[in-house]
């Protein structure tokens, strides 16, 4: 019996429990079943989950059973305690859904949790399994909002996001400022970047030089930055802001151009420019007292204030400059014009559904500078008022340049209420749309900007109007993208063509075969010297082709190049990252022989990567020096087996996987499955570090193995897109990929030079 407790930064918790491992109460399970046995009708079993810390609520139950039907079923229970004393009452779970019902709020830092089965039903034949529950809930995150707060023993774990939306274009250092005199090694901070308005965030990484510098920003795009402080010695730690150096513009505060970002728009530093240019530590950030800024010969950012020559005259002081008489001074006509706008459009204007558009940060043409496709991201009622309430007539619109069928027509809504339902980072734009609950139609945005009139304040939007077409590249995104999804179908339901035509449009999309053709290259763009023999074989993986080609290595020399690629991995910072793939089979294991999978390696100044296998059954990794083993001890001769690895350099790990096919031993296009089985995985902490090679190239190293579809990205790939890329026999050019070697025959044809005649 195992129990699993997991806490995720995004204040998930998740509890789960084996019992495929448990010996059976009653009688022994046969082969096909190996959970807790309910034998007849009223057998109960109990568990319980201790010492459970931070839990805010518990919400979902589901677990893994066999042979319950509606005549033999089980009932499921839970009670919870504070001390694992005193229990409160058992309480019945939907079984349907899983929702436990009536988990109250909790205020205390632990709760024990106790599940119970019970069978009933009036068939008493078979015996029901239980293998594995699952409890899924959400804990108490420790975040903060305000900007000084105190780490300790008793909180060592906080978060931390900034109020205020930035654009951000260039990050050049950070500084911390705490209490005290401390360094990274008694603070470990880490962050993450959300460019969707907090819809998806990058995966917490530690706060570093190297990172936070080399992080791929979108300049154009809105900035959110989350911070993940721990104290690792528990003495207590007031945080007062964590700055960040660069170029930047404050959204909220009218896109102020600023220098500095911080917890909150007045944020000091302790520092000058000169101490700025002058920390070159590529790692590290600069760690300050809060006494500094009380230093009265540093103010602030910028360099530090000098002694001012006496014959200058005193400058005003705050409060003379308070007394001063200030004509563009309008703030309360401004507001009570604001507020009887707000009071006009409520009583006045119309409900509208509006829906947000927000482009994808994955699909930018900068060629072209635009976006190629939004997300619909958020709807609400708002409301919009007409000028003397006058709709659109519907007449079809004549001119000299074109037929308009549909007449336009301009709204406004208040900025004030746009800012408040949809937030500061959103603003009307041509792919938002809207549905007019008064007319019963939906209308796309054709053109949106703020009318400045009194004091040149802009006080609501004039939004123009015209018939809505669905677009392709404008698709719900996002959590609630099926929530979105679900009410544009409701709204539109029988008046689009995709609606009308969909069924005709779809078979005649399945006319169409999309059959990609594979034609032999005239050069070799990417292998300098082939020393080995190419062999012929069809590797298949069920449906699907893994590769027609491989390489021989052991038709070469024993550990001299076998293949000698033209591309080179020759540089590596601090904050890059790399991943391996390579499908293998060794003909021979030797305990004695090594195993060349990629060799990237100096060995002279010990800089570089390689990949090996040693002793049969040591997938080595070594990174710089550092070495990391995976020992799987059951690897078998004449097997196609599929190593991966990621060096992870921003999260500081190693990770290497092993998979092969579902079955070997026949013929593997009669599988009915593509999946791929994980034999191990094997993580390790790794120290990051940077490489520069010269004249030293990728190559792989002839042994007694044979080797296809080698491939090096400048990524890491996330373990749930392993199994589509290891079945790819032509893999697609992510971004990062730096090297794909298929192991194929390539067609050499003469170069003749031209003819002088």
């Amino acid at each position: 019996m195992s129990q699993i407790v997991s806490q995720t930064d995004d204040g998930v918790i998740t509890l789960y429990e084996d019992f495929t491992t448990t010996p059976s109460p009653a009688a022994s399970p046969s082969p096909a079943n190996t959970g807790i046995e309910f034998p007849n009708v009223g057998f109960e079993f109990i568990t319980q989950f201790t010492n459970l810390q931070h839990v805010n609520s518990l919400n979902n139950l589901t677990d893994t059973t066999a042979n319950e039907t509606q005549e033999r079923f089980l009932k499921r229970y839970y009670r919870i305690s504070a001390d694992g004393y005193q229990w409160s009452d058992y309480i019945c779970i939907d079984t349907s859904t899983g929702d436990l019902f009536g988990f109250p709020s909790i205020n205390d830092e632990t709760v024990y949790l106790e599940l119970k089965w019970v069978r009933h039903g009036s068939n008493t034949t078979n015996i029901i399994y239980l293998d594995n529950v699952t409890v899924t809930g959400t804990w108490q995150r420790n975040e903060k909002y305000t900007p000084v707060f105190r780490l300790d023993s008793k909180n060592p774990v906080a978060f931390y996001k900034p109020a205020d939306i930035y654009k951000v274009f260039k990050i050049y250092n950070f500084e911390v400022i705490s209490s005290g005199n401390i360094s990274d090694s008694d603070l470990k901070i880490s962050y993450r970047i959300s460019q969707d308005s907090g819809r998806t965030f990058s995966p917490f990484e530690n706060l570093t030089k190297a990172n936070i510098t080399t992080f791929k920003v979108n300049p154009i795009r809105f900035f959110m930055i989350e911070y993940k402080f721990e104290s690792t010695t528990g003495i207590p730690i007031d945080v007062y802001t964590v700055n960040l150096f660069g170029d930047f513009q404050n959204v909220t505060n009218n896109y102020q151009t600023v220098k500095l970002y911080g917890f909150r728009s007045s944020c000091m530093t302790c520092l000058c420019n000169e101490t700025l240019e002058q920390n070159t530590d590529p790692l590290h950030g600069i760690f300050s007292n809060f006494n500094d800024i009380l230093d009265t010969t540093n103010l602030g950012f910028g360099e530090a204030c000098s002694v001012l020559p006496e014959n200058l005259t005193t400058p005003f002081t705050q409060t003379q400059l308070s007394e001063f008489y200030k004509p563009y001074a309008l703030s309360g006509a401004l507001n009570l014009y604001n507020s009887l706008s707000t009071s006009t459009v409520q009583i006045f204007g119309h409900d509208v559904i509006y829906f947000v558009t927000d482009p994808d940060k994955n699909a930018i043409d900068t060629n072209f500078r635009e976006f190629q496709l939004f997300g619909i991201v958020k709807y609400d009622t708002i409301k919009a008022s007409l000028d003397d309430n006058k709709f659109p007539s519907n007449e079809i619109k004549f001119s000299e340049w074109d037929l308009s069928i549909f007449e336009n027509f301009e709204i406004q809504i208040l900025k004030s209420d746009f800012k408040r339902i949809f937030g500061i980072e959103y603003r009307p734009s041509n792919n938002d749309f809207l549905f007019f609950c008064e007319l019963n139609r939906m209308y796309q945005i054709e053109h949106a900007q703020p009318f400045k009139d009194f004091n040149n304040a802009a006080i609501y939007y004039r939004v123009v109007l015209k018939k809505y077409n669905k677009k392709a590249n404008v698709q719900p995104a996002g959590q609630n993208a099926g929530t979105i999804a679900d009410k544009i179908a409701e709204l539109t339901n029988n008046t689009t063509i995709d609606s009308l035509f969909g069924m005709v449009n779809q078979i005649d999309i399945e006319k169409t075969a999309d059959k990609p053709q594979f034609t032999p290259l005239s050069q070799d763009l990417s292998r300098v010297d082939v020393n080995v023999n190419i062999e012929k074989e069809l590797i298949e993986n069920a449906s699907l082709v893994i590769s027609k080609y491989h390489y021989d290595l052991g038709t070469a020399t024993y550990s001299t190049p076998a293949v000698v690629y033209s591309i080179t991995d020759s540089e590596v910072e601090e904050s890059d990252n790399r991943a391996v793939v390579s499908w293998i089979r060794i003909n021979n294991i030797s305990v004695n022989e090594t195993f060349s999978i990629i060799n990237n390696m100096d060995v002279i100044n010990n800089k570089g990567y390689k990949i090996e296998i040693n002793n049969g059954n040591s997938f080595d990794l070594n990174f710089n020096g550092a070495t990391f083993s995976m020992v799987y001890p059951a690897l078998n001769e004449n097997i196609w087996y599929c190593y991966t690895t990621n060096i992870d350099q921003r999260q500081q790990t190693v990770t290497q996987f092993l998979y092969q096919r579902g079955a070997e031993g026949f013929d593997a296009s009669r599988l009915k499955s593509s999946q791929l089985v994980l034999l191990t995985k094997q993580i390790y902490s790794l120290i990051p570090s940077e490489f520069e090679l010269e004249n030293i190239p990728l190559q792989v190293m002839a042994s007694d193995m044979r080797q296809t579809n080698l491939r090096l990205f400048s990524d890491v790939i996330p373990e749930d897109k392993h199994i589509s890329i290891l079945n790819q026999n032509i893999i697609r050019d992510t971004g990062y990929l730096i090297m794909a070697d298929n192991s194929n025959n390539k067609v050499i044809l003469p170069n003749y030079p031209p003819s002088n005649d």
